[in-house]
């Protein structure tokens, strides 16, 4: 089992105008901080000798996402079981590439590309190869992933993005979701609902003094964290992650908001809803890949006006 990473020895510097962004090959292959000037985009990773990847600030969830309920599942007639994972943490969960170190294969001044070569084993048995492409640009950071399936048999996989991401008091989230998974006491879920008004993030919602620990469905559009000050984290749509997960915690001055394929525990959906709740499959050779982007709007400028005040014109 997993039981955290030492300091990072070999971390990667990308530069691209006032953005900036850390990445930890070894770590996950994870991003450690990502800010534009002296404003921090996503949760800066606390540097010290010992770390879960729970306090990075982003990571790649491969070749599956979230829990999955005591390793157990059957797939195309073949018993799976897996081990725990990670530590303090009682189901296996987010696959095998948030706790593996990646080889660094190209890198420029803002971008480099990470890799990362399973031949499989008791965590995950189909062997694969993911890759991901971390650039900045004008507007902000992109992230490419690829999962390939290197075994010589249908492979299921769910694919995503964990990003954690600056939170002040005050701070909406607004994403286009249909719908809820609600949970037992081990965070598995149980059944889907309608979206409570006090999360009702299609008209945007504060998670400020709220626990939320959730799969929320539907997702088709971008999701869009709007800060007090009217800044603004804008999170890509792609029609490979229709799930959301949100992870808050009221004393916490962040929130994990993870674009993901599947729900939790999809794998162990019955056979009628594997679907529906995202269970994909690659056959022997076959990829799929996942672009997933992150723009940041600044708050409107601020010029003063003839009488002394300030107006802010959006």
């Amino acid at each position: 089992m997993f039981e955290g990473f030492d300091a990072p020895t070999r971390p990667v510097n990308l530069r691209r105008g006032d953005f900036v962004a850390e990445v930890w090959p070894e770590h996950g292959g994870a991003i450690a901080s990502f800010r534009c000037g002296s404003r921090a985009l996503l949760r800066p990773t606390d540097r010290r000798q010992r770390y879960l990847p729970t306090d990075l600030a982003s990571f790649p969830l491969v070749p599956y996402s979230n829990r999955i309920a005591n390793g157990r599942f059957q797939f195309a007639g073949r018993s799976c079981e897996l081990p725990r994972n990670c530590i303090g943490f009682e189901h296996p969960l987010h696959g095998v590439g948030w706790i593996r170190s990646w080889a660094e294969q190209e890198r420029q001044a803002d971008r480099c590309v990470l890799r990362l070569e399973h031949g499989g084993d008791a965590d995950w048995p189909w062997p694969f190869t993911a890759t991901q492409d971390i650039a900045l640009d004008e507007s902000g950071l992109a992230l490419r992933l690829m999962l390939i399936n290197r075994s010589v048999e249908p492979m299921p996989f769910g694919i995503g993005q964990h990003p954690c991401i600056c939170r002040p008091i005050g701070t909406r989230i607004v994403a286009p979701v249909t719908g809820v998974w609600l949970t037992d006491a081990e965070q598995l879920p149980t059944h889907r609902a309608a979206l409570p008004r006090e999360w009702n993030l299609p008209q945007g919602a504060v998670f400020d003094d709220c626990f939320v620990d959730h799969c929320f469905d539907g997702l088709d559009g971008a999701v869009r964290v709007v800060w007090p000050d009217g800044g603004e984290l804008r999170m890509g749509a792609s029609p490979l992650t229709p799930f959301l997960i949100v992870y808050s915690v009221p004393e916490r001055s962040s929130i994990c908001l993870e674009p993901v394929s599947q729900r939790p525990n999809a794998f162990n959906a019955p056979a009628s809803g594997q679907s529906a709740a995202g269970t994909r499959v690659l056959r022997p050779g076959e990829f799929a890949v996942l672009v997933q982007r992150f723009d940041y709007l600044p708050p409107a400028p601020s010029i003063r006006s003839r009488g002394g005040g300030q107006r802010a014109f959006a």
